[in-house]
């Protein structure tokens, strides 16, 4: 029969016996000392200790009452008439909490036998054991066990484990351990198990145990504080309390205006206490406790005492609740910023969240987060946990697979467990606008965390002089609100739907009295959104629209995300044609710029199609080859008939170095290199076929320039062959010597001439004079081939220039005199006349005489 014996308040105060011997020489074990427990199993037997249990596999436990722990020394005897093992093997409790052995306890035991032969030393907390010190393995691998084990710990929590195999009366240490985690003990006592052939096999004797019980002069300490609702709060304290002190509301308060519990209950273990509250907590903030007065069973009163507690009540997260703030994908070079690097989050919203499982992701890579509680109002870097040391006291996430940001631009996703993209940014350098900072070391900062529409407006370099704010507001932080609708920037129409792209982010869903009127009329089967950014609308047609058609579209009450409706917009729009040779020319190029200037290529559409150039190239073209192609658009961009498109590397230097220039017309891209001296320029199509191309040399420029920097080559004619040297000529001086976006100060249109005929235009020209300064010779015959002179004489019939010599003509060309004789100088004014003559291989000679006039101003 199994006796449990409850040991009123021994266990807990300083009646217990901090000292004893048992040699058991008076055949009884239940006085002097008392040991209870499984009874029935255990005997004395030849003055020792002895299990005498059925042969039945099982486990057997005496205790008695023992506080020796400080200073302590326990001395016994075992013998094991068995080799011992992992189902056979005694443990011999120096201290516990409890009298019942066999059920969870705190306290320390000494292992004897088990697997691995030995005698080691165990700290049990609970139902947890873990060993303190591993005593010499196969020390007890005999077919009779016979040992005298002593232990030893100080005040201080300093333990020792000695073993005397084959009682010797030589004790060799198995090692030393410091653990202080239980400071007091109640009972002493043996817990054998056994298999049915072991179960009366165990002996124990000598017991000796001596030291000081622990004397508790100490106030309770709070082990944790967890708030278990917005009301309720759980306290744990690390020994027994009072109930009258523990159950006194007046004991404990809340900061945050929440002040004392409504109610105070001591639980059944007498360590923990519940506190109801009236007022709920914040929830993700940190709250302080103030516990006093608040005694143990010794009546240790704590006189005042403060701690923390958060209360986090999880709730799903929306859409922009926490966004990316800022990112520095380029740390090199260093302003002071580590060489790592990060992202920034914030909390915008008014709820804290658990980032477990959020992810974070460029598309290629994906680092998964762990458990991060964010508040309200909290910046935190992300970095690579291998960078974490770098930062030092920033507010920081390690984050394991953080993604390699791309310096040029990347598109990043915070995304939350259940899926939904919490904020995404599609990052690139122009965001910077800074070409210095664009090179490194600065960060790249949002501006207004509560514009959740703007994207490229709402970005630029951080202002810090370190290069950036990782964990903290922004350096550029500002309210900058969207109070302007969405703006149209192009019309892309295929054939059986139309594609607008807009300047920002749209409200989603479309509004579904949105308008959209098509003149020519066109039905509309539907409408949606074109990509994930919602910045383009597309429009499916009910019937397929027209080529060569110019269509118009006013939209009206479509809205951006912030909520501004469109200001009724009427654009233009074609179906794109695709583009042969020569359909797009090159009409006009700025090669030497002023020292504050920028290269100009000009494009010329003289065809009837709309062309879209998108992913069109411009570059160099050498020995037949195209080098240094950079992409004129990524995106669809129409070329309408007869319309100019400049190409240059920063708009605003090319309004300011010529203001009459058509801005409407201007594209800034990167450009290939223009040398100042001579180089060439060709523009190719998505196909890679090149539509035109131009082999320029600074000569091109008229002679009477005497700087040409800052002057371009305009084309005269768009119909005569681009590599014609005599169809280019320096811009005039009354455009400001460039014409960017317009017609040209040079162009002359294309005379249609009789067959056989030469024209003079004009008649009259002042050279120089920046208007009508040179004279265009058109000449038109019934077959190519021909043989031409082309001279001036004045008029006593001397020869003042030659403008061809033995010229292989075609059907139709022209020839230019801009008033200068054979020594490159001005002519004088005054009458002169061309001398045009043709001949062929058969003998025919034609000649022509055209009146030309130098004029004065």
């Amino acid at each position: 029969m199994k006796h449990i014996l409850v040991w009123i308040c021994l266990a807990y105060t300083s009646i217990v016996s901090a000292q004893f011997l048992d040699t058991f020489t008076d055949g009884d074990y239940t006085m002097n000392p008392t040991w209870a427990g499984e009874d029935s199993k255990f005997v004395i037997d030849m003055q020792q200790l002895r299990l005498q249990a059925p042969a039945v596999a099982g486990s057997a436990y005496l205790s008695t009452p023992s506080g020796s722990i400080n200073n302590a020394e326990w001395l016994f005897k075992v013998k094991l008439d068995f080799n011992p093992s992992s189902s056979n093997l005694a443990e011999v409790y120096l201290v516990s909490d409890q009298s019942d052995l066999s059920e969870p306890l705190d306290g320390y035991f000494v292992l004897i036998g088990d697997s691995q032969d030995e005698i080691s030393l165990y700290k049990q907390t609970g139902n947890t054991k873990t060993k303190i010190i591993d005593g010499m393995d196969g020390l007890l691998n005999l077919t009779t066990v016979e040992v005298e084990i002593k232990v030893t710990r100080d005040a201080l929590g300093n333990w020792e484990l000695f073993a005397d195999v084959a009682m010797t009366g030589t004790f060799i240490s198995q090692g030393t351990a410091f653990d202080n985690a239980h400071r007091s003990s109640a009972f002493f006592g043996v817990l054998c198990t056994y298999t049915s052939t072991r179960s009366d096999k165990f002996f124990y004797d000598d017991f000796n145990i001596s030291g000081d019980a622990y004397v508790d002069n100490e106030p309770p300490a709070v082990v944790s504080v967890n708030a278990n609702s917005s009301t309720s709060l759980q306290i744990e304290f690390n020994e027994e309390v009072s109930a009258s002190a523990a159950n006194a509301t007046s004991n404990y308060a809340v900061d945050n205006g929440i002040g004392s519990p409504q109610s105070a209950m001591l639980q059944a273990d007498n360590k923990t206490v519940l506190l109801s509250f009236q007022k709920p907590f914040i929830n993700g903030v940190n709250h302080v406790l103030e516990i006093k007065n608040v005694a143990d069973i010794n009546n240790n009163a704590i006189a005042i005492l403060t701690t923390n507690f958060l209360y986090f009540n999880a709730i799903a997260a929306k859409s922009k609740d926490i966004i990316i703030s800022e990112v520095f994908a380029d740390p090199s070079p260093q302003f002071g910023l580590p060489d790592a690097e990060y992202i920034e989050i914030y909390n915008r919203s008014g709820h804290p969240f658990d980032l477990v499982n959020w992810k974070l992701t460029d598309g290629n890579s994906t680092g998964t987060f762990t458990t991060q509680i964010v508040l309200p109002g909290d910046y935190y870097a992300v970095t690579a946990i291998s960078n974490v040391p770098k930062f030092g006291s920033a507010h920081l996430i390690g984050l394991p697979n953080f993604p390699t940001l791309n310096n040029d631009g990347d598109m990043l996703q915070l995304i939350a467990p259940d899926g939904l993209v919490i904020d995404s940014v599609n990052y690139e350098l122009s965001w910077y606008r800074d070409g210095d900072k664009e090179q490194g070391g600065w960060s790249l900062e949002l501006i207004d965390p509560d514009n959740l529409c703007a994207e490229e407006q709402n970005w630029t370099a951080a202002e810090n002089p370190i290069g950036g704010t990782p964990g903290s507001i922004n350096s550029v932080f500002a309210n900058k609100p969207d109070l302007t609708g969405p703006k149209i920037q192009s019309v892309i129409a295929e054939e059986n739907q139309i594609i607008l792209h807009f300047d920002e982010k749209l409200e989603n869903p479309i509004n579904p009295f949105a308008e959209f009127i098509l003149e020519p009329s066109v039905t509309i089967s539907h409408v949606g959104f074109n990509s994930p950014d919602l910045r383009s609308i597309k429009l499916y047609l009910a019937n397929s629209i027209s080529p060569s058609t110019l269509y118009k579209i006013r939209v009206g009450k479509v809205f951006d995300c912030a909520g501004n409706e469109i200001i009724s917009d009427t654009r233009e729009f074609a179906l794109p044609e695709p583009a042969e040779a020569s359909d797009v020319i090159i009409n006009e190029l700025l090669f030497n710029p002023r020292p504050n200037g920028v290269d100009f290529v000009e494009l010329y559409n003289k065809s009837s199609k709309y062309i879209n150039i998108s992913n069109w190239l411009i570059g160099n073209f050498e020995e037949g080859t195209v080098e240094n192609a950079k992409t004129i658009s990524d995106q669809a961009l129409i070329l309408y008939p007869k319309s100019y498109r400049v190409l240059t590397s920063d708009k605003d230097l090319l309004k300011t170095n010529y203001p009459q220039g058509k801005e409407e017309n201007f594209l800034q891209i990167v450009l290939p290199s223009f040398p100042n001296e001579e180089g060439s320029v060709a523009i190719l199509n998505d196909s890679a076929l090149v539509i035109d191309f131009f082999q320029y040399d600074k000569n091109l420029h008229s002679e009477f320039i005497n700087d040409d920097e800052g002057v371009s080559l305009e084309r005269i004619s768009f119909d005569a062959p681009t590599a014609a040297p005599l169809n280019w000529k320096s811009a005039s001086s009354t455009v400001g010597f460039a014409s960017p976006g317009y017609e040209n100060s040079n162009f002359r249109a294309d005379e249609r001439l009789a067959e056989g005929e030469v024209n003079v235009d004009p008649e009259i020209f002042q050279p120089n004079s920046g208007s009508n300064d040179f004279s265009k010779i058109s000449f038109s015959f019934d077959k190519a081939g021909l043989i031409g002179n082309v001279k001036i004489f004045d008029q006593e019939g001397r020869l003042i220039k030659t403008l061809a010599n033995n010229a292989n003509l075609g059907f139709d060309g022209f020839f230019r005199w801009d008033g200068d004789n054979e020594n490159g100088e001005k002519a004088r004014l005054g009458y002169y006349f061309v001398w045009f003559e043709v001949f062929d291989e058969q003998g025919l000679v034609k000649t022509y005489r055209k009146r030309v006039v130098l004029a004065s101003r």
